[in-house]
């Protein structure tokens, strides 16, 4: 079953107040597939200022929560938030995917997204005022296909998550040693309901070498997958020393993983380094993504709600060079980015700030041979809309 956008709300309809609001349906609906152990993970939540337009107000750490991660396209009712009107991102987005590639659709002559398209694109306007209220729109961006190396980018978050959860349990329970805290952490994750698959500690932080007279940090090893994200051995190294569990955990908690419309997910290393056996969800081809999660994640980043801000700026630092396809225009302005190669598969994905610019774009694909430059003009194109949306007064499509 493949599910869509289901585009809801019209300018005149604006995201919540308070954008970290997803509404019971989500809550009801975040319930964790069996043999899926969520582990408590702490943040910085953020909420959109009541007065100040364009800026959050951060509170105090607390536990991790998927209502708490509303990237500000998602009403209360759990459904996405898009601009149809006749200058509205969604309209021109549509109407550029219908009269200019069409080629990558699954029947020509197709007005909306099928499973047959061989494109799937997400576009969130964060310039100005709307970083904390996000204009999104979308081509088949629920649609799952093949990530390639982009799921790699959960590596990171869940590194740093994994950091802030460390340094949360040794100040709340007056820890000062490495061993005293390791043993913590375990002893936490197996009440959770953790029995295998731990984060290894030592290779991850030196752990034992901690004496509490600094903050918990990262060890080489780590820094150096960090700074090799896009590689795939260190990517994979990486990915099997946090565990299978505790992405997962964060993954669904983070609503990076989204119980209908699915999303990012890591059932496996890359470079041979492993896959989980225990895999709660399957999925159709192994690491899958939709264009959506990948926005959510890097519109979350932009906002500096990924752990906190600290961590956000020290991950978006690790993607700065994370990888464009050759085929990707140059000279967009990239903060952030990661690719995706594998066969057919072609995907870029980036956060974009250039003056007084500031979007994410999504594209996964599957090319054809010579299909090259109409990938690279897609980009192109997609940067023009968002310049547009912009302008005052917004042309019409």
């Amino acid at each position: 079953m493949y599910l869509y956008e289901r585009h809801h709300a019209t300018p005149s309809d604006p995201p919540p107040r308070f954008i970290h609001q997803f509404g019971e349906a989500a809550a009801v609906a975040a319930v964790a597939p069996k043999g899926l152990v969520l582990l408590e993970h702490f943040h910085s939540p953020k909420r959109q200022h009541p007065s100040i337009a364009g800026t959050f107000i951060t509170a105090p750490i607390t536990r991790l929560d998927v209502r708490d991660m509303n990237p500000g396209f998602i009403d209360k009712s759990d459904n996405l938030i898009t601009d149809t009107s006749s200058t509205g991102l969604q309209t021109c987005l549509s109407k550029l995917i219908t009269t200019q590639f069409q080629d990558f659709l699954g029947k020509k002559g197709n007005l909306a997204p099928s499973q047959h398209d061989r494109l799937r694109v997400a576009l969130v306007d964060l310039t100005g005022h709307k970083l904390t209220r996000p204009d999104f729109a979308g081509w088949g961006s629920t649609v799952s296909m093949y990530g390639a190396s982009v799921p790699k980018i959960l590596a990171l978050y869940a590194a740093f998550q994994l950091r802030r959860d460390l340094r949360n349990v040794a100040a709340t329970q007056n820890i000062s040693t490495g061993k005293a805290l390791k043993s913590a952490a375990i002893s936490n994750w197996k009440i959770s309901g953790l029995k295998s698959g731990v984060p290894n500690l030592i290779w991850l932080f030196d752990i034992h070498k901690w004496s509490g007279m600094s903050a918990l940090d990262f060890s080489s090893n780590a820094r150096n997958a960090f700074g090799n994200i896009t590689k795939n051995c260190p990517a994979g190294e990486l990915i099997a020393r946090i565990g299978f569990p505790y992405i997962a955990s964060l993954t669904w908690q983070s609503g990076l993983r989204h119980p209908t419309r699915g999303g990012l997910w890591l059932p496996a290393a890359y470079c041979s380094k492993g896959s989980w056996r225990g895999n709660p969800i399957r999925v159709s081809g192994s690491n899958s993504v939709t264009a959506l999660s990948v926005d959510t994640y890097f519109t979350l980043l932009a906002q500096g709600r990924l752990v906190d801000d600290v961590s956000s700026n020290q991950i978006k630092a690790f993607l700065k060079h994370g990888c464009v396809t050759s085929l990707f225009p140059t000279g967009l302005g990239m903060v952030a980015s990661k690719c995706g190669i594998w066969s057919d598969y072609v995907h870029d994905c980036a956060l974009i700030v250039r003056g007084s610019i500031r979007y994410v774009v999504v594209g996964l694909t599957r090319l054809r041979n010579g299909e090259g430059p109409k990938y690279t003009q897609l980009f192109r194109e997609l940067d023009n809309v968002i310049v547009r949306n912009n302008q005052t007064p917004k042309p019409t499509c």
